[in-house]
């Protein structure tokens, strides 16, 4: 089940939301595999931004 599943089922009063409805949420490997995919997108971003924003400066 997930965290949205349960939390709707508790909000609507269906049941007590327990520690086993949501476990496991994410396993190290999860997390690990997770955190190289952001890398792999965050830090072309993070060097494109300023590149892009210094090419149209200097357009104007």
């Amino acid at each position: 089940m997930t965290v949205t599943a349960a939390v709707s089922e508790a909000m609507n009063g269906e049941k007590l939301v327990t520690k086993t409805d949501i476990q496991p949420l994410a396993t190290k490997a999860d997390l690990s595999e997770t955190k190289a995919d952001l890398l792999k997108w965050v830090l072309p971003i993070l060097l494109g931004q300023p590149a892009l924003t210094a090419a149209l400066v200097k357009m104007l």
